[in-house]
């Protein structure tokens, strides 16, 4: 039996399924470490400063999403868009998280750092995140993670993030990986919709918002150290980890 943090969404494995799991792709912001306070408080604090009322919006609905696609589904929904104005917006945004983060380092998912070392002897792991490509890089660094990360790459680096998954297409495509060699670790309904609609497997990592049920992640655990109970990770997937050469 699976551990009991552990909440199974299939339970059947097919054949396809039992592929070798070459490459692991990682949301950042509340799925390896816990940012959900950064980023509400940057989005409260860009709308006072565009004098716009928050107090009674649910400002969970942006999260899992980049500062672009937020400013983009803001401005729209109150009316006055501009042309070109878009990316002005974003990098008011953008400012906003980097306050956030500037006031101290961010606590880890428990268990997202042993995960990362033990699961670089097996495969390669890059950071799929929502956040500015400076925020990624930083929090990485401050981490201690470099030397577990193959790379990392923001979705503002797309057209459109996520739940889009041109993100998570495009870097398959630029490993050469097949879809059954990959695994992707999310938190957030964006994220998830994402890895669904790049027809890759997701595990849910600290999922705290409802999430669609047409086609739900693999499991949802609270964090990493559910996985490393014994060979939980391998039954979940129903496949097994490579022995990465080094």
């Amino acid at each position: 039996m699976l551990a009991s943090q552990v909440q199974d969404s299939r339970v059947k494995t097919t054949i396809k399924e039992r592929a070798l799991l070459k490459y692991f792709f990682y949301d950042m912001d509340d799925t390896l470490i816990k940012t959900r306070k950064n980023w509400l408080g940057a989005i409260q604090e860009y709308l006072s400063l565009q004098d716009i009322s928050w107090e009674n919006e649910d400002l969970t609905r942006y999260l899992g999403k980049n500062c672009r696609d937020i400013c983009l589904e803001i401005l729209s929904g109150w009316g006055y868009i501009e042309p070109g104005e878009i990316e002005r917006h974003a990098g008011i945004l953008r400012q906003c998280l980097l306050n956030q983060f500037e006031q101290g380092v961010a606590l880890e998912i428990p268990g997202a750092s042993l995960f990362l070392e033990t699961m670089t002897r097996n495969v390669e792991q890059y950071v799929v995140s929502g956040s500015p490509l400076q925020v990624v890089t930083k929090v990485i660094k401050e981490m201690g993670w470099s030397r577990f990360i193959d790379g990392f790459l923001s979705s503002e680096s797309v057209e459109k993030g996520k739940p889009d998954p041109r993100i998570y297409d495009g870097l398959r495509r630029k490993l050469n990986a097949k879809k059954e060699e990959c695994l992707i670790f999310e938190d957030s309904p964006a994220g998830i919709e994402a890895a669904r609609r790049a027809g890759i497997r997701c595990i849910g990592i600290n999922v705290r918002l409802p999430i669609g049920e047409s086609d739900p992640p693999i499991c949802k655990v609270p964090n990493f150290q559910a996985l490393l109970i014994d060979d939980t990770l391998q039954r979940l997937v129903g496949s097994e980890l490579r022995q990465k050469t080094l």
